[in-house]
């Protein structure tokens, strides 16, 4: 009675992929034997490996009676260990370790016991029996979000062309000062002119190329779910339920079954948590993007200063395509800092994220809590 739910167990004897469903058979009562002992028809129950399926996890479940003696002897075999008329959960000796909680729903829920959810990175904890969890469950997929990308843009900066003057409105004889790549500073020749006017350099050459963002969560899932079958389960309690060892704070006191596909959860098992065991993953980002036309050369204008040195502590920036007095400035020499290419506010497009992740296989759990 096996259906394939790939599930992958850890730490546990069972075959990769391997499911089975754990029957629990309840066998019936003997009477105390003459040596005080209680024979148990059909005492243990084993359960191996299936051919494929959910990740089975091996069953077993056997029970030696005491015949009367004071205390249960096990508190999950369906039997009145020591002969007070209370199996399992109904006497107080299996109170401290065992509750009664809602019995495995039928078909399609192939696998019964406890799960927890926690976020991906985090570490998985242990089984409240001792084993690892089955893991391999995941939920809350990623949407495709990308870092944000950049743009480089490329130009030759020619430097800008100086006209100095001998009249202060720009209208007399001009000389053109030669200004070349990589000179800063430029003193005026004596007699100093009166006025200048500066054009800005031309850009040659713009180019412009963007670069690629990654998703900001490559992992494709939030978080992950452990879980643990339940595979001894006793008497003692009300119709509906069965008496289960007490679970860890890891695990709480939910239950959970779990079913293929997915499924609507059944009234006693409300809560419903979707998990995927495989996937897609298409996410990508765009290149960022750059129109070349708009690449223009930031730096490189004139400034006047005080010192033939271009060291004095007067800078003044000159207006390109005005004319500028020098009258009672007491200019000495103009500078030229080094232009670089540039882009305009918006001018760098952010590429697109494109692309989802999809679960190709789904597997739900039912929970109680």
């Amino acid at each position: 009675m096996s259906e394939k739910l790939g599930f992958a167990l850890r730490g546990v004897g069972v075959g990769t992929g391997a499911l089975f469903l754990v029957a629990c058979v309840l066998p019936d009562y003997q009477p105390p034997s003459d040596n005080g002992t209680t024979s148990v028809g059909g005492s243990s129950a084993s359960a191996g490996t299936s051919g494929g399926g959910m990740g089975g996890m091996g069953a077993s479940s056997s029970s030696t009676g005491t015949g009367g003696a004071g205390e249960e002897a096990d508190c999950t075999n369906g039997q009145d260990d020591d002969g007070d008329g209370m199996p399992d959960c109904a006497d107080p000796d299996c109170v401290p370790g065992y509750a009664c909680v809602p019995a495995q729903p039928t078909d399609p829920f192939m696998q019964y016991g406890r799960a927890r959810q926690a976020n991906i990175g985090t570490q998985h904890a242990t089984c409240p029996g001792g084993s690892n969890p089955i893991e391999g469950f995941f939920l809350n997929e990623w949407p495709s979000e990308c870092t944000a990308c950049g743009c480089t843009p490329t130009a030759e900066c020619a430097p800008p062309t100086v006209s100095a003057f001998g009249d202060g409105q720009c209208v007399g004889a001009e000389t053109t000062i030669p200004v070349v790549s990589g000179k800063l500073c430029y003193p005026f020749p004596a007699p100093g002119p009166l006025a200048i006017q500066v054009s800005p350099g031309q850009v040659a050459n713009p180019q412009c190329s963007g670069s690629t963002g990654t998703q900001v969560h490559p992992e494709p899932w939030q978080k992950y779910v452990d879980f643990c079958p339940v595979d001894k389960i006793g008497a003692g309690c009300d119709p509906g339920q069965v008496c289960v060892a007490k679970s860890t704070p890891d695990y709480g006191d939910r239950v959970c079954a779990a079913a293929e596909g997915i499924i609507n959860c059944p009234a006693e098992f409300p809560k419903k948590i979707v998990t995927s065991k495989n996937w897609t993953d298409d996410r990508k980002c765009a290149a960022c993007s750059c129109d070349a036309s708009a690449v223009f050369c930031e730096g490189g204008g004139v400034v006047l200063n005080n010192a033939m040195s271009c060291q004095g502590l007067g800078n003044t920036p000159v207006v390109p395509e005005k004319c500028t007095s020098l009258d009672g400035t007491g200019a000495q020499a103009f500078k030229v800092p080094p232009a670089s290419p540039s882009l305009p506010v918006g001018g760098c497009m952010q590429g697109a994220a494109t692309g989802a992740v999809q679960s190709t296989q789904s597997v739900t759990f039912c929970c109680n809590l």
